[in-house]
């Protein structure tokens, strides 16, 4: 079981400082929030900010794979831990409570207040490691301090003892690196950085929380996914939503008076549980949207939106993947008006205030018959009936719900037969089984001809009919000149 103190875990595998630059003092680091978005800092902070790097030495499979899973628990380097420093915080000489003892005279009375707040770990070969915080300390004329705790030990502390500086800490960023010496033998370097502002009110909400929540439609009804960057679940009593703690993090919000971008990249874990995921070969056959809200912890239901757009593009490398944004004022960039003089439609289908068409008069309900292990899949059901060959296509399936909902772009269907037709994807389904029930939304090529035929909408239309040729001018007459004769 992992070991804890004031409810956060702390770093007790051993550390090899010996082998590596154990730190590096800075000012000003501009990840001292790392994980909570940007924010603006002075260049007069209070304290130094302490940059750690280590390494630890796993010596079997089983040590490899608990290492893994202790900073998986973490959710990656959105949460702050514990670390025990190299350093001596004081030299014990004598004891004299659970909660007071002495120690050798370093000027600690007179620079208590230049420590973020001081927490110590007690260390003692046979003995349980003892976690507390310096109250306060007093100089006495005999060349010793008096160290007071703000809390008892369990057990007294005296010469015998070795105290050691607690530092609160984030890792610095999602990479994992490592060397392998030998067979089941791995050397793990890790990097953090202090976290001395959180030290007071470690998580409880008193920094800023930021919330992530993606949204795409196309089954009739929106999906939603919701995230944030706190170091565990966060719920809502009002309507039962639920937040759940992820490794992500977003950029700098630019604001410009000349209206040109407003853009914003979002970084998360690459896992499937994520929307990222399914944009990353591109997956989900409509727009995924995004928005970025801020709440406070003590009234999760007041949020403040600080970003709302669709996700452009998704970037990964390794097990992060970055996704660039822009609102919805950028989003459409390109030629402006966003309507064309072109045969095709310019609308999307089923969109209410252009094309008009019903989906839902049109969406079956079917069942998948075939295994979704390729991008090829067999659906089955009594709505079916009489479908002509690619029916469905540049339309689009929807299958699962929650986390496991998945939507994909029909590239090809063949024509029903026995209430069977085979689609063909743009990528496989990852989550979907045999007998789960679907949507399925047939496509439009944007002519006249499909939209009047197959939608009865051509009152809707969204595209132009123009002749080839303007009638009004006559084409010159060009004379067929035989070159053989003079």
């Amino acid at each position: 079981m992992a070991t804890t103190y004031l409810s956060r875990p702390v770093f007790d595998w051993p550390i090899d400082w010996a082998r590596t630059p154990t730190a590096r003092i800075e000012y000003d680091l501009r990840e001292i929030d790392l994980g909570f978005g940007a924010e603006a800092y002075w260049g007069d902070q209070t304290h130094v900010i302490q940059v750690w790097q280590f390494q630890v030495q796993l010596d079997s499979e089983t040590a490899i794979d608990a290492f893994d899973d202790w900073f998986a628990d973490l959710n990656g380097r959105l949460v702050g831990f514990w670390l025990p420093g190299p350093n001596a915080a004081f030299e014990i000489v004598a004891g004299i409570s659970t909660s007071s003892f002495k120690i050798r005279g370093q000027g600690l009375a007179a620079n208590l207040n230049q420590y973020p707040e001081l927490h110590v770990a007690f260390m003692k070969t046979g003995a349980a490691t003892q976690f507390a915080k310096v109250q306060s300390c007093t100089a006495n004329s005999d060349g010793t301090e008096t160290v007071v705790l703000s809390a008892a030990l369990a057990t007294a502390v005296d010469s015998t003892w070795r105290a050691v500086t607690l530092s609160y800490v984030r890792l610095a960023d999602d990479a994992e690196r490592g060397e392998f010496g030998g067979e089941q033998q791995m050397v793990r370097f890790v990097r953090v950085v202090e976290l001395p502002l959180e030290y007071v009110a470690y998580e409880v909400g008193t920094k800023p929380i930021y919330l992530y929540h993606f949204s795409t439609s196309g089954s009739g009804t929106l999906v939603h996914w919701r995230f944030t960057s706190f170091a565990w679940d966060l719920e809502e009593e009002e309507g039962d939503i639920v937040w759940l703690a992820k490794r992500i993090t977003h950029t700098q919000l630019a604001h410009s008076t000349q209206g040109d971008r407003e853009e914003l990249q979002i970084e998360a874990e690459f896992e499937p549980e994520s929307p990222l995921y399914q944009l990353c070969p591109c997956a989900l056959a409509m727009p995924l949207d995004v928005e970025v809200l801020v709440t406070d912890y003590a009234d999760l239901a007041t949020q403040n939106v600080l970003f709302r757009g669709r996700v452009l593009s998704v970037d990964v490398k390794g097990k992060t993947a970055t996704a660039k944004c822009a609102s919805f004022l950028d989003v459409f960039g390109g030629t402006v008006p966003h309507f064309f003089l072109q045969p095709r439609c310019n609308y999307r289908l089923f969109e209410a205030n252009t094309c008009r068409a019903s989906q839902a008069a049109f969406e079956k309900s079917a069942a998948l018959a075939s295994a979704a292990t390729t991008t090829t899949v067999q659906i089955m059901g009594s709505s079916l009936a009489g479908l002509p060959a690619n029916w469905f296509a540049e339309g689009w399936i929807a299958v699962g719900t929650g986390a496991e909902f998945e939507q994909r772009t029909i590239l090809a269907s063949t024509a029903e037969s026995e209430s069977q037709i085979t689609l063909t994807l743009n990528h496989r389904l990852f989550y979907a089984a045999v007998s789960d029930p679907c949507k399925v939304i047939p496509g439009c090529d944007g002519t006249p001809e499909t939209c009047a035929s197959k939608f009865s909408n051509f009152a809707n239309f969204g595209g132009h009919r123009y002749a080839l040729k303007n009638l009004t001018l006559k084409a010159m007459e060009v004379p067929n000149l035989d070159a053989s004769k003079k």
